[in-house]
């Protein structure tokens, strides 16, 4: 993929998810592979789930490249720095609330290889379910499928003790962050990390599983102009005007939208109100630009360019001066007469009436509204089987791609146990092209109220 197209692309599939967040976006393009990082099989496997980790947890900022080697390091050690040295309020749960947290977070996650907390089977399946709802209904889904998938993700996807297990976690993490801030603490300890042949690193998940597979991802189209109009104002865009300066043209890709998962990463902890830092550092001034944690990346946008068909921009000539302009350049401040006859003057007193009305002063009249023109929207008939949007048109998910998704996530939860699993084709044109962040709260933002510690 070439160098400033892939700005474009990503601003065209951070469109497509509501523009939550703010986009960041690698200076080049790199190739992916995804698999079950939660669960790697082999050292290639365990190779690619480092790398996934060292993109998806560099330095991200607002108006920013994403940049994987920081001054700070990944998110993780500056996540795990952060927390070494936090001061809490001195008020803790009881034993009942130290037990539902607990609860809660079996129903979520699992003790991957080494003892490291992975998304457990309950919850990818529900991500699972959650994103493939979440796109039917984007799509404009009739009400007889949606009700159908919606009854599935309730009965196969665990809804309820899922959605139960995340209030629980956010509500007593409202209340008080010292458990979950030890707990994250001591799970980013560099002896309990997992490790390449010559890294550790902090695994991070993704959802839907189903993207392992390319066949599943959604395929789109969309105008050299219309990915320009999709770039949001604070992107840098240096790279993509480069390229785009004398192109036209239409893309055909494919794409797919990653939601992140992080078992030792809670951003509510930052939002909380029961921890200082003596030294006065600031985790995070809230504008996701300045701190040691400004922002981090919630989601990751997958691309493989399918088509480009794309031809130089022609520029019109500039039209012919009238007759009698002067061609040649005049000098500044001079007034150059076309040529014409002289013709006699007749200079005649002005009427009392002119004169009248120029010296007197009349209250103005009721402004007018100005009424602007507006180019009304007009209707375009899309392809069968694919959606029309503002900018481009994105296929349509048929029940066949629905159950494929499905299929391939169990047999991936499955593990070794279960049948052999058809190896999805792999696709040598996938790149990380962008990453959708969400701004850190204004952090540290200890409360007067709290009793603290001498």
């Amino acid at each position: 993929m070439q160098s400033g197209l892939h700005v474009a692309l990503a601003a065209w599939v951070h469109s497509q998810v509501a523009g939550e967040g703010f986009l960041a976006c690698p200076e080049l393009p790199v190739p992916l592979v995804l698999a079950d990082f939660a669960s790697p099989r082999s050292m290639t496997d365990l190779q690619r789930a480092w790398e996934f980790a060292q993109l998806t947890n560099g330095e991200v900022g607002l108006g920013a490249p994403a940049r994987v080697a920081g001054a700070g390091g990944p998110l993780w050690s500056r996540h795990r720095r952060l927390l070494e040295r936090m001061e809490f309020a001195t008020r803790s749960w009881s034993e009942l609330e130290d037990a539902e947290l607990a609860a809660a977070r079996a129903v979520l996650f699992t003790d991957g290889q080494g003892g490291f907390p992975v998304p457990s089977a309950t919850f990818n399946r529900y991500q699972e379910y959650r994103a493939l709802h979440t796109t039917m209904l984007e799509q404009g889904a009739g009400a007889a499928e949606l009700t159908a998938v919606l009854a599935e993700w309730v009965v196969a996807g665990d809804k309820a003790a899922v959605e139960s297990a995340l209030a629980t976690v956010l509500r007593l993490g409202l209340r008080s962050t010292r458990a979950v801030a030890e707990r994250e603490r001591l799970a980013l300890h560099e002896d309990l990390l997992p490790t390449t042949a010559d890294h550790s690193f902090a695994p991070t998940g993704f959802t839907p599983l189903s993207a392992v597979d390319p066949t599943t991802w959604l395929e789109g189209r969309a105008t050299l102009d219309e990915l320009d109009r999709a770039l949001p104002p604070e992107a840098p865009r240096d790279t993509w005007d480069a390229w785009w300066a004398n192109r036209v043209g239409e893309v055909r890709l494919r794409f797919v939208v990653l939601s992140l998962h992080r078992s030792w990463f809670t951003v509510e902890q930052y939002a909380a109100r029961d921890w200082r830092l003596r030294d006065g550092e600031q985790a995070s001034a809230g504008d996701g630009r300045a701190g040691s944690v400004p922002a981090y990346a919630a989601r990751a946008y997958l691309v493989e360019v399918v088509e480009l068909a794309v031809a130089s921009r022609v520029v019109e000539p500039a039209p012919a001066p009238p007759p009698g302009r002067p061609r040649a350049p005049t000098k500044p401040g001079r007034v150059v007469l076309a040529p014409g006859g002289l013709a006699p003057v007749v200079l005649r007193p002005r009427s009392p009436v002119t004169r009248l009305a120029a010296t007197t002063l009349r209250p103005a009249a009721v402004t007018k509204a100005v009424t602007v023109p507006r180019r009304l929207p007009t209707l375009e008939i899309a392809e069968p089987g694919r959606r029309a949007l503002v900018l481009g048109h994105v296929q349509l998910l048929d029940p066949v791609a629905r159950q494929r998704r499905l299929w391939v996530t169990e047999a991936l939860l499955a593990g070794p146990s279960g049948p052999p699993a058809t190896p999805p084709p792999t696709t040598q044109g996938a790149f990380l092209v962008g990453l959708g962040c969400t701004v850190v709260p204004l952090s540290p933002n200890p409360s007067p109220t709290y009793t603290w510690a001498p």
